[in-house]
């Protein structure tokens, strides 16, 4: 337990010293003075909206702490992807649990999570921001008002463009959804990819019944090419030696049967996952 403690502190001690955190004070003053910009419409109201939901009745304490714990900043933006990796994936983490969303369900008040950096091999810090879903047209202003909130001083910038609100340093803000823009039933391609696999089945499970209860002795080349999708004719190939050289390849067989052991231990192991 205490080498544990003590590798968890470790861990405690890196992130403290690579991200900045910020106070819940500092965050709800720029989602108060974000609301008032020059935003779209959907996207004022979602930030308005944040206290709210983060105060409702049937949100948890640990929502509202992820929430204020995902935003951060960090130093050298060019660690982004190797040393602070971790670091900034446990923070868009956090803020995806926010939003509560479970596979069944699909939450009132999605978020996104916005990495905002000037490239990656400048020594100008990285941020990230916890934000409605609605603001992602409105993520390049809020990640400049966020700037301009916090007093943070992008690299390369005057006091003139300071004061102009020129704060162009971050050239690339990159977005993750807690959920996707369009669910399974709106994408065409998923819907027919979902009803093709259904009409799949169901002719495999018929082409079995039909096996079982008539056999395969037929005359019929349509009963003949219905049968080919007998899941137990294809078993039975599978794992039935054929005799004669002109059959097959005598190597194939084992082929054939590791494949078929790979297939069914690949896919019980994903669907377990």
């Amino acid at each position: 337990m205490l080498f544990q403690f003590l590798i968890f502190s470790y861990i405690f001690t890196l992130e403290a010293s690579y991200l900045r955190s910020y106070s819940s004070d500092q965050i709800n003053a720029f989602i108060d003075s974000a609301a008032e910009l020059n935003l779209t419409s959907v996207c004022r109201s979602s930030l308005r909206k944040i206290h709210a939901f983060l105060f409702a009745y049937d949100t948890i304490q640990d929502q509202r702490d992820f929430f204020y714990q995902s935003y951060a900043s960090s130093e050298d933006e060019k660690f982004l992807l190797s040393r602070d990796r971790n670091h900034w994936h446990y923070r868009f983490t956090q803020c995806i649990k926010v939003s509560a969303e479970t596979e069944a369900s699909a939450s009132e008040y999605p978020f996104i999570y916005c990495n905002a950096y000037k490239n990656l091999q400048s020594n100008s810090s990285a941020i990230g921001l916890c934000l409605p879903a609605p603001c992602f047209q409105d993520k390049l202003q809020l990640v400049h008002h966020w700037q301009r909130s916090t007093g943070m001083r992008p690299e390369n910038a005057t006091v003139h463009d300071m004061r102009l609100g020129n704060m162009t340093a971050y050239e690339t803000v990159s977005c993750s959804r807690s959920r996707y823009e369009k669910q399974w039933f709106h994408r065409p391609f998923i819907v027919a990819c979902y009803v093709s696999n259904k009409v799949l089945f169901a002719l495999v499970s018929c082409a079995g019944i039909y096996h079982v209860m008539r056999g395969t002795k037929s005359k019929s080349f349509v009963i003949d090419a219905f049968l080919a999708f007998s899941a137990v004719q294809t078993f039975q190939t599978i794992v039935k030696k054929s005799y004669g050289q002109k059959k097959m390849i005598t190597c194939t067989f084992g082929l054939r049967a590791i494949a078929a052991m790979w297939v069914i231990i690949g896919h019980t192991s994903m669907l377990i996952q």
